[in-house]
């Protein structure tokens, strides 16, 4: 087991329709007077230590698009954001936990069977989704994910089985200097939206995604690297 301490929970927006809104380019975090937002694909990241005030987290988080999930971490006082709106957000039901990437050790390979690359194609983008929807969880934008391609703060990687060449598992990486101009002394980086296809014959394919983003982000001089999964994820 690598992950090590358990950190502040996130805040999500309750799954309701709301009113379509314009998506900034690019996978950088856009800027607002409120605080920094990063569009992922499946939705958008709101780094709660980056906004004044609660009912501004709020605010955003209540301009979720259709078919997207938005999500703000690093939340100080949950439970004032959620008052803002209590018919409308929540408390996400999810486990948060942190790898200290300064005492983290690689794993010797032992990937049987697959290996785990970055995005390259956009046939991996529908591989992407198909296992998103399996999993029924939300799918990417891929006009937006693949225009992210070489950005530094966000990328997609994927396992993929070496005989059949197929798309077996993929995860999210994002570098929290890159993406929220945390300092790069003390920037940490973050895991989101791991999945493994339920056909996968293969063993470990979760576990080689994380190495893997944790090793990237250990190469970076990054501090740590969060991950947060939902609290009856065995």
């Amino acid at each position: 087991m690598i992950i090590r301490s358990q950190i502040k929970r996130g805040v999500r927006l309750a799954r309701r329709r709301l009113p379509q809104a314009a998506t900034p380019p690019g996978g950088r975090a856009a800027e607002s007077p409120a605080g920094r937002i990063i569009e992922c694909g499946w939705g958008r990241l709101l780094a709660g230590h980056t906004f004044a005030q609660p009912q501004d987290i709020a605010a955003a988080l209540l301009d979720e698009r259709n078919d997207q999930r938005d999500i703000a971490f690093y939340v100080d006082k949950p439970h004032v954001v959620v008052a803002t709106a209590p018919q409308r957000l929540f408390v996400d039901p999810s486990e948060s936990f942190r790898l200290w990437l300064g005492n983290y050790q690689p794993a010797p390979a032992r990937r049987k069977g697959f290996t785990v690359r970055r995005l390259r194609s956009r046939a991996d983008l529908s591989a992407i989704n198909a296992i998103y929807r399996a999993r029924r969880m939300v799918p990417v934008d891929p006009a937006l994910v693949w225009g992210q391609r070489a950005d530094r703060a966000l990328q997609y990687v994927l396992a993929e089985d070496r005989s059949s060449g197929e798309v077996i598992g993929v995860a999210m990486g994002l570098d929290h200097a890159q993406a929220f101009g945390d300092d790069e002394s003390e920037a940490g980086s973050s895991l989101w939206a791991l999945a493994v296809a339920p056909q996968s014959a293969h063993p470990g394919v979760g576990e080689a995604l994380t190495r893997y983003l944790a090793e990237q982000f250990q190469a970076r001089g990054r501090a740590f690297m969060d991950l947060s999964v939902l609290h009856d994820n065995r």
